[in-house]
């Protein structure tokens, strides 16, 4: 049996990536809140926990 294919149902953008006014708008509440905790984890260097011996 033969299937017909799927409508793609991906969202279409609204917003151009590339457009030159992307980087000048601020970025949505959860996409600022990513950013913001890879970075930390980035810029923190990993804490030596010393084993008891």
């Amino acid at each position: 049996m033969k299937r017909e294919p799927r409508p793609d149902r991906r969202r279409v953008a609204n917003v151009d990536i590339l457009a030159p006014d992307t980087l000048e708008a601020p970025l949505p509440g959860p996409l600022l809140v990513l950013l913001s905790r890879l970075h930390r984890a980035e810029v923190k260097p990993p804490q030596d926990i010393d084993p008891v011996a």
